[in-house]
């Protein structure tokens, strides 16, 4: 017996009873539930073909129109596991109340999206299905089409950085750095983390932060170029496919005048 997961739920005009008039459901049964898509978006077409889009370590929403001829409040049944997997516990099983022809929307926490891959003994990264079928009294719709995502819920580690020109000067200022109004290239390394794909960065004496973006968590090179004769700082984070940001790593170094 599949285990019904305690998930948080919000139906778009779901309040039932008085916001709606009851009504029996067809003869012909409900709709299958159209419009499906996933927030954060999931891509086109709700990832029903790969690849599929990665979405970060965050609370993800199901969603959809939920519809009946006969009108009416209708149950919308939501079903979301591990792809390849969802034969027990590792299946959130849930059915919120939805005014017929409107948008039900079913809160997944993160918690319990890390709790099924834990099931199937996934840790960090995995791909979800999910689908969807209107219920309304004895009569149910077909289930729709799967609906995919990828799941990241590992955070990067910090990155680094190097200069040849200014080396690092964590421990002092060092005996051969580079001058000021010079520019120098500075090395940014993911510390090989290979779903990296960008990295943020920002110095001392410009705050914007800046991103260039790499492949496979590859280091990248920036030019970078000191307006002026003393200690200076170089800021980076990364940003791995899903989104999830790393710690930012600070780079101290110095130029001379």
């Amino acid at each position: 017996m599949r285990t019904r997961l305690s998930l948080a739920a919000a139906a778009v005009g779901a309040l039932v009873g008085a916001l709606a008039p009851m009504a029996s459901a067809s003869a012909t049964g409900p709709d299958v539930p159209s419009g499906l898509f996933t927030s954060p978006s999931s891509g086109a077409d709700c990832g029903t073909s790969a690849p599929y889009t990665t979405i970060d370590n965050t609370d993800i929403s199901l969603r959809g129109t939920f519809s009946d001829p006969a009108g009416g409040v209708l149950s919308a049944h939501f079903k979301i596991w591990p792809t390849g997997y969802g034969t027990g516990a590792d299946v959130a099983d849930t059915t919120i109340s939805v005014v017929s022809g409107s948008v039900g929307t079913l809160v997944v926490p993160r918690s319990v999206i890390t709790q099924l891959l834990a099931t199937d003994g996934i840790t960090g990264n995995g791909t979800f299905s999910w689908t969807a079928r209107i219920e309304h009294g004895s009569l149910a719709s077909d289930w729709s089409a799967e609906c995919h995502f990828v799941f990241d819920g590992v955070r990067p580690t910090p990155p680094s950085a190097v200069s040849p020109q200014f080396p690092d000067g964590s421990n002092g200022w060092p005996a051969n750095t580079g001058q000021a109004r010079t520019p120098g290239t500075f090395t940014l390394s993911s510390g090989g983390v290979s779903d990296v794909v960008a990295y943020a960065y920002s110095t001392g004496w410009d705050p914007t932060v800046r991103t260039v973006t790499t492949t496979a968590g590859a280091s990248v090179d920036v030019t970078l170029t000191p307006p002026s004769s003393g200690s200076w700082t170089l800021t980076v984070y990364t940003l791995d496919a899903g989104g999830n940001r790393s710690d930012s790593f600070i780079y101290r170094f110095y130029a001379n005048a």
